[in-house]
């Protein structure tokens, strides 16, 4: 449940900077109070995505760059060495960085 207030109060300051104008105070009223809310049981509310997941999916991507490029060196000792390293880190990082929790 308080994860869920936290999101709804974090979505609400998001509403409230798009209409904010002028250089006062920021103010959440409680309309926007409920229509985050509402957005929140709709599922609309998008969840940060933590720096480690973010990192995986970049590290993987870069491991599958690398794969192809030792791909292209099969017939060599380290073209095979270096494409079964990089997909196995590759593959590693895969499953570390889905969205699925």
């Amino acid at each position: 449940m308080k994860a869920y207030g936290e999101d709804v109060l974090r979505e609400a300051g998001r509403l409230e900077e798009s209409l904010h104008v002028g250089g006062g105070a920021p103010m959440i009223t409680n309309s926007m109070i409920q229509e985050a809310n509402l957005l929140g049981r709709r599922g609309h509310i998008q969840r940060r995505t933590p720096k480690l997941k973010h990192t995986m999916q970049l590290v993987s991507y870069a491991a599958s760059v690398v794969a192809g490029v030792f791909a292209g060196n099969l017939d060599h000792a380290t073209g095979s060495i270096g494409f079964a390293v990089s997909a196995t880190i590759g593959i590693a990082a895969f499953f570390l960085g889905r969205n699925d929790g």
